[in-house]
């Protein structure tokens, strides 16, 4: 399903460069002036945002050992390896009583 929406994408954009291109060239308008270099440092700056986006804000990025801890108990509940009763032993396992929901 992703790599289908991600062809759709690309297949629009291209159906977009070549529908502004055909309509400045019937207008009289230069065609977009497009070189090989230009198209390379488009494609790379693309990749470059793609990468930050991924690496920076959509990626779960564990970096505290208290984040890492966490996704280790939200690994282990989604394993049904423990439950949320465990957790909620482990979190005031000091004596205080858990909140009611």
């Amino acid at each position: 399903m992703k790599q289908e929406r991600i062809e759709a994408f690309a297949r629009l954009g291209v159906v977009m460069v070549a529908l502004i291109n055909s309509l400045l060239t019937a207008s009289g308008q230069s065609v977009l002036p497009w070189s090989g270099e230009f198209v390379g440092e488009v494609i790379s700056n693309c990749l470059t945002v793609a990468a930050i986006i991924y690496a920076a804000w959509w990626r779960n990025n564990n970096i505290s050992v208290s984040a890492g801890q966490a996704q280790q108990v939200l690994d282990s509940l989604k394993k049904d390896e423990i439950t949320a009763a465990d957790v909620q032993g482990m979190l005031f396992s000091d004596g205080n009583p858990a909140p009611t929901e």
